[in-house]
């Protein structure tokens, strides 16, 4: 029986293995890793694609994040608010920094809910993460309006949203973004990466620092930093990589409009702001609570790969129970998590495939009824 797997990334090295093998070979024969063309190529290319001035260049989506939230001043005894439906990075960079994640529940998009936000904010509240999940984007005009008002800082955690855009620009919609650039990602590496964009020069240039044990010239060393740097093979992949992204984004979205075409009256399929280009970093429909289980074990056995993009919110987490927080605070985000399933979604799924995916689909449930 073929398998149709939840991400095929071998497939997508076949595709660019004329392009990928010689940026690796390049790279090997010039016997330079660290600090090199390559990453301040990637930084130049990514930045531009993102509509930024500039581009810090990490080893991690998770550390971009702290990164950022480091150089923002974020210290000791602030509190951030995240969202309760994210991948624990968002909460783990927040508590590295120092501060205390402060969690929100989630509308209908899955997406932290500016109706809640401004409930959690206290004297001690200092930034905002809305985190872009599955390639949406959130409503991004009520948190800057929200952030305005209270004075607050905005990083937003784009790990899954690389060229989602909302009114026609790109994320991050304000001044700060985070990716990741794991290698399952839209733009993913072979290994760990990740990469900051912003317009404050000044800002770049402190995250580079630290990055870097918190130096400029080699052995001079402003401040205590960290090595928290991409290496130039994953640069020089990325470069390779990123020059595809818009071809394999448009794919995603053909992928997605079919799925959204056949199982419209069969599922809960994505919602999507208006003025948002969602780019389908995950395909997550919605069942019902009781059925999602039944239904992942059915298209196991039929040879289609799914997965759950998050079982369990942050605030259930037995890492964070120290933050005090109980089952049944956060409703909207529990609810989601029973009745989530992410379907296979990258560029190489032939058309063929997905209308067999979403056939299984309509068999099981019509065989369930």
């Amino acid at each position: 029986m073929k398998t149709i797997p939840l991400i095929d990334l071998k497939k997508q090295y076949y595709l660019l293995k004329e392009e990928i093998d010689g940026a690796i070979s390049k790279t090997l024969e010039n016997s330079a890793f660290i600090k090199v063309k390559e990453i301040d190529d990637f930084e130049k290319n990514f930045s531009e694609y993102c509509g930024k001035d500039f581009c810090a260049a990490v080893d991690n989506g998770t550390a971009a994040l702290y990164i950022a939230l480091k150089c923002m001043g974020i210290k000791e005894g602030d509190e951030v608010i995240i969202p309760v439906n994210t991948f624990i990075a968002t909460a783990e960079a927040v508590r590295m920094s120092g501060a205390i994640p402060i969690m929100v529940d989630v509308n209908n998009l899955h997406l932290i809910n500016p109706e809640h936000i401004e409930k959690k904010i206290t004297s001690k509240t200092k930034a905002i993460i809305p985190v872009h999940l599955y390639g949406n984007v959130c409503d991004m005009d009520s948190i800057i309006k929200i952030a305005q008002k209270h004075n607050l800082l905005i990083v937003e955690d784009c790990a899954q949203a690389h060229g989602s855009k909302l009114h026609e620009k790109k994320v991050p919609i304000s001044n700060i973004g985070c990716f990741s650039f794991f290698p399952g990602k839209s733009l993913g590496a072979y290994g760990d990466a990740g990469g900051i964009v912003s317009n404050d020069e000044e800002f770049i240039k402190k995250c580079k620092k630290f990055s870097d044990h918190g130096r400029l010239d080699k052995y001079v060393h402003d401040e205590e930093g960290f090595n928290f740097r991409m290496d130039g093979l994953q640069a020089a992949i990325l470069n390779v990589k990123l020059k595809h992204l818009n071809n394999a984004l448009k794919r995603k979205r053909d992928i997605a409009e079919i799925y959204n075409k056949n199982l419209q009256d069969v599922v809960e399929i994505p919602l999507v702001l208006e003025g948002v280009f969602h780019t389908y970093h995950l395909f997550v429909i919605m069942t019902q609570p009781e059925k999602r289980d039944e239904l992942k074990e059915f298209l196991e056995n039929n040879g289609i790969k799914t997965g759950v993009h998050y079982p369990l919110s942050l605030h259930l987490q037995p890492a964070l129970k120290y933050l005090g927080y109980n089952e049944g605070e956060f409703p909207d985000s529990e609810r989601i998590s029973k009745r989530i399933l992410s379907l296979p979604m990258y560029p190489e799924l032939s058309n063929e495939e997905v209308v067999f995916i979403t056939d299984k689909i309509k068999e099981f449930f019509k065989e369930s009824h």
